[in-house]
Parts: C-alpha cells; sequence; structure tokens
C-alpha cells in the first residue's frame, strides 16, 4: 500500500492532492517492527473507508 500511496502522490493530475499531499519515506529494506506496519495497515484502512478509496 506504500508504493501504491507514492504512485497515487507523483500523479497529481489523476489523484486528488488534498487526499495524497505527501510521500511516506518507508523502505522495504528496513525492519520498521510489528507496531509501525500495524500503524501503517489500520491507517490505509481507515483512509480508503473515509475518503472512499482504493489501494491496492
Amino acid at each position: 500500500n506504500v508504493v501504491e500511496w507514492n504512485y497515487r502522490v507523483t500523479q497529481p493530475l489523476l489523484y486528488n492532492t488534498n487526499l495524497y499531499e505527501q510521500e511516506i519515506n518507508y523502505s522495504p529494506h528496513i525492519d520498521y517492527g510489528i507496531e509501525v506496519n500495524y500503524k501503517l495497515f489500520m491507517y490505509f484502512k481507515f483512509f480508503q473507508q473515509k475518503y472512499k478509496q482504493k489501494l491496492r
């Protein structure tokens, strides 16, 4: 979902810039731990429901 989010940030003509304001600095090569990954997962879940978006 982070990859999709960051893609949408870089496509302001396709996606609402009020929703996708800033890239998420996240590397798949870094172990952020379960807490960070859980928070991201829950945020994406909330975001998709609230704003009727579907992140791949």
